[in-house]
């Protein structure tokens, strides 16, 4: 079994990890099943689940946005803005 990588939450301080904010027992990892929240128009939201596939931190060094895939709809998201928010699916 692979050792799938923990996501820092701020690259300049990388042993601290964003755990799951339903789970703070549980560290995130790569290829995880994740959810995020999206905000839309009008303070809408909507839940986007996928696994995590790729994250961009900002200047700053923290999490600017996430990459999922949908495995459904064989599909991989645009950046999604999470600033390092990310649920642990309901199973």
């Amino acid at each position: 079994m692979s050792k799938r990588a923990t996501i820092p939450y701020n690259l300049k301080e990388p042993s601290n990890v964003i755990c799951y904010e339903n789970d703070e027992s549980q560290p995130v990892r790569m290829g995880d099943i994740v959810s995020i929240t999206v905000f839309g128009y009008e303070a809408s939201e909507s839940e986007v689940t996928g696994e995590l596939m790729e994250v961009s931190y900002g200047m700053d060094g923290f999490i600017d946005s996430v990459r999922l895939y949908n495995h459904k709809n064989d599909y991989l998201s645009t950046p999604i803005s999470c600033e390092g928010v990310i649920y642990k699916p309901e199973e």
